[in-house]
Parts: C-alpha cells; structure tokens; sequence
C-alpha cells in the first residue's frame, strides 16, 4: 500500500453540500440575554440508506460578546454531524455544561431548570434528532413510592 492509499482508507468520507438543504431553525431567548438566538439544523437523507442525518447546525444572534467561540462550535458540531450518524452522545454532553452565571428557569417550560445556554442549543439538536426519528423517544421510569 502507498502512502495515500493509506492516507485515503484512514480518512472519513466527508458528505458533499448540497445546494439546498431542508431544516428547522429554533428560537431560544434566555430570561437574561438581551437578544434572541436562533439556532437552524440542517439535515440530509443518505442516498445509500434514505435515513436522515443532521448535517450543519448555525447559530445567530446579536449578541457579539461570545461570537467567536459560537462560531467554532457550530464548525465543530457541523463536522460531528458529518461523519456520525446518531450524534446522540453530543446531546448528553452539552447537557453537563453548565454557567458560571448561574443557569434559568426555560420560558415556557412549566419551570424547567437549565443549567446554561449550552443545554438549550443541546435541547433544539435532541428535538431535530427525535423529529427526523434519528433518536427515539426515551421511555420515562416511573416512580413508584
């Protein structure tokens, strides 16, 4: 074997762009941020298989104070998506991060506590996973006394 051949075998197979790509975007505004962010999920359905995949993911907002870090991560959650068909383990991740500033009550939760902004962009990934049927729902134990 060559060198490249090597190089070549070794590599993931990154999935090309389409032109258009279907996709749902997610408002979040947390009760202390000034501005809204928007979170949009782009997904693809793979030729081979006609499963669904995520495929990108942008985050925007006004707020400029952590652009730069929201702009890598959404680079890096991208390239995730590319090459891992059930991203399930990014969700479960972004849900143990949690501020400094301390975390919220979610608007329109009911009184869900979150522990950070991280988790809701994690929130918007787990309902774009479960609504192409990536993840499935998970069934809640119940409690007896």
């Amino acid at each position: 074997m060559t060198t490249e051949s090597i190089q070549a075998a070794q590599s993931p197979q990154l999935l090309q762009r389409p032109e258009c790509l279907p996709g749902y975007t997610y408002r979040i505004k947390p009760p202390l941020a000034e501005h809204a962010y928007f979170i949009t999920i782009n997904h693809i359905e793979v030729a081979k298989t006609g499963k669904k995949q995520l495929f990108e993911i942008f985050v925007n907002t006004k707020n400029m104070e952590n652009y730069d870090w929201i702009v890598a991560w959404s680079l890096t959650a991208s390239a995730i998506f590319r090459q891992v068909e059930n991203p399930a383990f990014l969700v479960e991740q972004l849900a143990a991060v949690h501020s400094p500033k301390g975390g919220y009550i979610k608007p329109g939760s009911q009184g869900r506590w979150v522990g950070s902004l991280v988790v809701e962009i994690g929130d918007c990934i787990e309902k774009e996973m479960l609504r192409l049927g990536i993840k499935q729902p998970e069934e809640k134990e119940e409690k007896r006394a």
